[in-house]
């Protein structure tokens, strides 16, 4: 997992019977944040693959974790994206503007919210996966052809125009 990566968006956070997670989730505990929590992972210490999948809430994030990884993540920005995103159209409670968006070549689609914090910076809000196109349907969807990821410093991490 990419130090650029929030655990949110493969939907660690709903894992709540892992302790660790838990408390990662009590924000009354800053000694779990994030960055510590990316730590455990790549040290496979106090979270492992294995506990992850044993949680008993795992079912529900399994789709958006089998599709997730750090490779697939720069895919998305070679795709179409949904912009002035309307999550009210859909029942869906997401905070970003814009959904960037990739068809799978076997089925579904991976999806990449992207919202901006206070200051104003973007910030990818929700990663998941979905076998129909629900979360773009209806939408306004534009061919995405200049991308700019930059990392917690502002240094640019990825550009490319297309």
């Amino acid at each position: 997992m990419n130090e650029l990566l929030d655990p949110h968006l493969i939907g660690l956070h709903k894992l709540v019977d892992i302790p660790i997670i838990d408390q990662f989730n009590d924000v009354s505990n800053p000694t779990v944040s994030a960055k510590f929590l990316i730590s455990k992972i790549k040290k496979e210490s106090q979270l492992t693959e294995s506990i992850i999948k044993n949680s008993v809430y795992f079912p529900d994030i399994e789709q958006r974790y089998q599709n997730f990884s750090k490779e697939n993540l720069p895919t998305l920005t070679y795709t179409d994206a949904a912009v002035d995103f309307n999550a009210s159209l859909i029942n869906f409670r997401l905070r970003g503007d814009y959904i960037l968006f990739e068809k799978k070549k076997s089925q579904g689609y991976n999806y990449l919210g992207v919202a901006k914090d206070a200051q104003q910076k973007r910030y990818a809000e929700s990663f998941f996966y979905n076998a129909t196109d629900h979360y773009i349907k209806n939408q306004m969807v534009v061919k995405v052809n200049k991308i700019e990821i930059y990392d917690r410093n502002g240094k640019v991490y990825l550009e490319d125009n297309i």
